[in-house]
């Protein structure tokens, strides 16, 4: 029986980083708030899955902590969240 599955067992390759190689930083941008049309109503906050979003006077966001998900750019009411490059 062992002869039987020494035989039958094979080489599995998964893919990834090999050989390695150090990695770069993580890309540590986040969506940005239009002050003009954000109303301050926290529906970013609320939907935001890492809790990095606080809404005060203002609207900060804890780039280390986003995952970058855009669940604050689908949810805002206002279109006032957005991407860099999305104005």
């Amino acid at each position: 029986m062992k002869t039987k599955l020494d035989n039958s067992l094979t080489i599995v390759e998964v893919p990834g980083n090999y050989p390695y190689r150090e990695r770069g930083d993580a890309d540590t941008r986040s969506p940005e708030t239009n002050k003009k049309t954000c109303t301050l109503c926290g529906t970013c906050a609320n939907v935001c899955p890492t809790a990095c979003i606080m809404v005060n006077d203002t609207v900060e966001t804890n780039k280390e902590e986003c995952t970058a998900c855009t669940a604050c750019v689908k949810y805002c009411t206002t279109g006032a969240r957005h991407w860099e490059n999305d104005k």
